[in-house]
C-alpha cells in the first residue's frame, strides 16, 4: 500500500478557526478508539445521550500511517454503523448501519431534505470543494437511507499538522433540534451519539502504538449554529498488532497448564479476560498480568487441539494537551479481540 503526496489544501477549516477564539464551556464529552487489524482500521466516536448535537466531527489519522486514496467512484471501502437518538419519533434511539462507498465532488446526494452535490456540502462543512477524496457514509434506519458526506485529506508537509497526523476526515452533521420544517435540518430531529467506521485496505502502519485524535464541534443547543468556541478534543492509542500466544503442558490426572502473553504494539496487555476452548467445550479462564502474561490449569490431555481468545478491556490513558488549540477531555486504550493460533497439548 502506498501514500499519495501530501497535497491537500491548508484551506478554511474549524480547526484554523480555533486559533482565534477563546473557548466556551459546551456539554459535550466524546470518547475516540481507533484500532488497526489485519482487516482493516476501525475508528469509534461516542459521546454522552444527553450531550450536546455534534455540529462537526474531524478525525485525525496518527502520524506514520499509510493511506491509499484512489479507489474508484462507487467503490466499498468499509462499512458505517451508529445510534441516533430521533426527536421526531419520541426520542426512539436509531440503530444505524450501511457501506462506505467512494464519491466524486460532482457526485448528488441527499442530505437534510436536500438533493445536492457533495462539492457543494464540501465548501459549506470545511470552506474547500477540493481533497483527496469523498467518502458517503450510506446508514439505514426505519426505512430511511441517510447519506453523510465525508471529506478526506492528505496533511501536506507544509502543515504544522503534519507533525501530528497523517490524515484528515471530516464531518458535518445537520442540527437536529431546530424547529420542524427549518431548512437543512436533520432527517427525522435525528441526533448522533456514537459512530463506528470499519475501513478496509485504507490505512495501514507498522507495527507499534499510534495517537488519533478527534476534534469535535457541537452546536449551540437549539439555534442550529456551530459553537466553535465550545470545541473539544479525545484521543485514542493505536495499539498494533494484537496478538495472543500460548502453549499447553499435559500433567497429572487428565490436566494441562496453559501458559501464553497477550501483547498490542509487542507490548504486554495487562486484565484480558482469556478464555480457553478444546474444540467447542470451554475449558478454561484467566486474566492477564501487568505484563500480558497468564497462566491457566485446564482438563486436557496430550494431543488435545486448544484455542484461546482473549477479550481486552479499555483503558484511560492521560491526554496529550498542546497538539490542537482545544482541551483533550479524554484518551484511552480501545478494547479489541484477538484469538491465538491452535495449539496442542504436549
Amino acid at each position: 500500500m502506498t501514500r499519495r503526496g501530501r497535497l491537500g489544501l491548508l484551506g478554511v477549516s474549524l480547526v484554523v478557526a480555533l486559533m482565534v477564539t477563546v473557548q466556551a464551556f459546551a456539554a459535550i464529552n466524546p470518547t475516540l478508539d481507533a484500532t488497526t487489524q489485519a482487516s482493516g482500521t476501525t475508528i469509534t466516536y461516542a459521546q454522552g445521550t444527553g450531550d450536546d448535537p455534534p455540529a462537526a466531527i474531524t478525525f485525525y489519522v496518527a502520524k506514520d500511517y499509510a493511506a491509499l486514496l484512489s479507489q474508484s467512484e462507487g467503490d466499498k471501502i468499509g462499512t458505517a454503523a451508529g445510534t441516533a437518538i430521533a426527536g421526531d419519533l419520541g426520542g426512539a434511539t436509531l440503530k444505524l448501519s450501511g457501506d462506505i462507498t467512494v464519491a466524486l465532488g460532482t457526485t448528488t446526494i441527499s442530505f437534510a431534505g436536500a438533493t445536492v452535490p457533495i462539492s457543494a456540502l464540501s465548501v459549506q462543512c470545511t470552506g474547500t470543494p477540493t481533497h483527496s477524496a469523498f467518502w458517503i457514509l450510506n446508514l439505514s434506519a426505519s426505512g430511511q437511507t441517510l447519506q453523510v458526506p465525508a471529506f478526506v485529506d492528505d496533511i501536506p508537509l507544509t502543515n504544522p499538522l503534519s507533525s501530528t497526523a497523517n490524515n484528515r476526515i471530516q464531518i458535518c452533521l445537520p442540527p437536529p433540534d431546530v424547529p420542524a420544517g427549518t431548512p437543512g435540518r436533520a432527517s427525522l430531529g435525528a441526533r448522533v451519539v456514537s459512530a463506528t467506521l470499519t475501513l478496509t485496505e485504507v490505512f495501514s502502519a507498522a507495527p507499534g502504538w499510534y495517537l488519533w485524535h478527534v476534534i469535535v464541534t457541537p452546536y449551540n443547543p437549539g439555534r442550529g449554529t456551530p459553537n466553535v468556541a465550545g470545541t473539544i478534543s479525545a484521543q485514542s492509542y493505536d495499539r498494533t498488532p494484537q496478538a495472543l500466544t500460548a502453549t499447553a503442558k499435559a500433567g497429572a490426572d487428565g490436566k494441562a497448564t496453559v501458559r501464553g502473553r497477550v501483547t498490542a504494539g509487542f507490548r504486554g496487555v495487562a486484565g484480558a479476560t482469556v478464555t480457553i476452548k478444546n474444540g467447542d467445550q470451554e475449558v478454561g479462564t484467566a486474566k492477564t498480568t501487568p505484563g500480558g502474561r497468564f497462566k491457566a490449569t485446564i482438563d486436557a490431555a496430550a494431543g488435545d487441539e486448544l484455542v484461546a481468545t482473549a477479550v481486552a478491556p479499555v483503558g484511560k490513558a492521560k491526554c496529550q494537551q498542546g497538539w490542537f488549540p482545544v482541551n483533550c477531555v479524554s484518551a484511552q486504550f480501545p478494547s479489541f479481540t484477538v484469538t491465538s493460533d491452535p495449539f496442542a497439548v504436549s
